[in-house]
């Protein structure tokens, strides 16, 4: 023990690095879990009937930021798991950037103290 301070493991985390990453999560979660109205999905086209006039656009509740990953059309629960998955990997990666840019002048200013 020659009093210097020990330095912290790789992924040992602040305490106000893991708070500000769990209200990220919150908002991350509410985005993804809000309900939205959402229409067709990219690539579906329903046509209206013959002689039926003005059709008003087909609209759904959704989920999913910033692609959306499920719809319910009263009929049956649409799952889209591609973009289920590339929501999560953006979370990640949302979530990897503000630990990052959190804790990296922590860890600087630990470094410079005697």
């Amino acid at each position: 023990m020659d009093g210097q301070p020990r330095k912290r493991a790789w992924l040992q985390f602040h305490l106000s690095t893991a708070i500000l990453m769990m209200f990220v999560a919150g908002g991350l979660l509410w985005a993804n879990l809000y309900t939205y109205e959402s229409s067709l999905w990219p690539g579906e086209c329903v046509d209206p009937p013959e002689g039926a006039g003005y059709v008003p656009p087909i609209v759904w509740p959704a989920h999913g930021w910033p692609f959306c990953f499920y719809r319910d059309t009263n009929i049956f629960w649409r799952w889209h798991l591609g973009n289920l998955m590339l929501d999560g990997l953006i979370a990640f990666a949302i979530l990897l950037l503000v630990a990052i840019c959190s804790e990296r002048p922590i860890r600087d200013r630990d470094v410079r103290e005697p």
